[in-house]
């Protein structure tokens, strides 16, 4: 059973298209290709946007914090000091 599975992974790891895909070693021109280009650039769209979306809303809620710290503590003016 052991000996299966070294030979399977000697083949994989052996067969230089295994290493491959469509993209890298297919037609460029194949509609396939072109469907997993749109794909990849579609994941990377949306792993932008929710990025995106999540520093702005880290953003917001730290200036937030400084506009609720600067009305919390007043300031003192120099001519109630003396």
């Amino acid at each position: 059973m052991a000996m299966k599975y070294l030979a399977t992974i000697a083949a994989c790891l052996l067969s230089g298209a295994a290493w491959a895909c469509a993209t890298c070693f297919g037609d460029a021109d194949s509609a396939q290709t072109q469907g997993m280009n749109m794909g990849i650039v579609t994941l990377l769209g949306v792993t932008g946007i929710v990025v995106g979306s999540m520093t702005a809303v880290t953003l917001g809620i730290l200036l937030r914090m400084r506009q609720s710290r600067q009305e919390a503590s007043p300031t003192v003016d120099e001519a109630e000091l003396s």
